[in-house]
């Protein structure tokens, strides 16, 4: 083998592994009623302390005459814009039969989701969801095995460790409603459900998220920093467009600016 493509190789790989160890991600705590925000108090580089790294063979000094190194960051932020409310107080979620359940309101879709949970019925559960995900979760069926059987499996070994469930709070976008539920004894202190509404009826929705159900949520978290250094397209997630989006920005207007803000709904 050419010693020197082994050096190449390894030295890649060095790199490969301090872009993807350089990655940081922080969250946000929320603040009090009144307080300031505090993502203005985060460091936004991590602790590599960039402009003091030595020079080496794969960072040589500049070939010209330069300035000293100064410490910048350049940050993209993307700005989610909702309405909350919270249920006051916390509604037990009743549980009720298919025949009765109704897809009216928000709330009376995520009974009609929950109950068919709570009662093992595949068949009214695979109604509570839209189109595009009911036919996605058929079609896992058949590939993955992710069946009635797998469901109701789920179902029961996480509700039936729930001592109550009940509706928290509601999140209102332009688009979607966002109801958040407790299962008190079951670990999840919010299950957050994105509904909308098609045709006169509400239905779940996995348009906004990869995780058809049961994912964390840390209500007194306010955001996330992602701490990160430009990486190789890649290395990207190709289905976090925003995340593609960012280091663009980074790219065309280190120059003219710190900050670009996304606001989206």
């Amino acid at each position: 083998m050419d010693h020197r493509y082994h050096l190449r190789c390894v030295t890649a790989v060095a790199l490969f592994a301090a872009l993807t160890c350089a990655a940081q991600t922080i969250d946000v705590p929320r603040p009090a009623p009144g307080e300031p925000s505090p993502v203005a108090s985060y460091p936004m580089f991590d602790a590599t302390h960039l402009k003091d790294r030595p020079y080496n063979f794969n960072l040589p000094k500049p070939q010209y005459p330069s300035t000293d190194r100064v410490q910048r960051e350049f940050v993209v932020e993307y700005v989610y814009e909702y309405a909350v409310s919270q249920y006051s107080p916390e509604v037990t979620l009743p549980v009720v039969p298919a025949i009765q359940a109704k897809q009216d309101t928000p709330e009376n879709a995520l009974i009609a989701f929950y109950s068919a949970m709570r009662t093992a019925d595949y068949d009214a559960w695979l109604k509570c969801w839209d189109d595009a995900d009911r036919q996605q979760l058929l079609q896992a069926a058949k590939d993955r095995k992710q069946d009635a059987a797998y469901w109701k499996k789920l179902w029961s070994d996480v509700l039936t460790k729930a001592k109550t469930t009940t509706l928290v709070d509601r999140v209102e976008t332009e688009h979607y409603v966002i109801l958040d539920a407790r299962l008190s004894g079951a670990g999840f202190d919010r299950l957050p459900t994105a509904l909308k509404y098609v045709d006169g009826k509400w239905y779940v929705t996995n348009e906004l998220t990869t995780n058809p159900m049961f994912y964390r949520f840390n209500p007194s978290r306010a955001g996330m920093l992602n701490l990160v250094p430009p990486l190789p397209v890649s290395m990207l997630d190709k289905r976090n467009t925003q995340q593609t989006q960012a280091q663009q920005h980074f790219l065309d207007d280190h120059t003219q600016r710190d900050k670009v803000v996304q606001v989206g709904q």
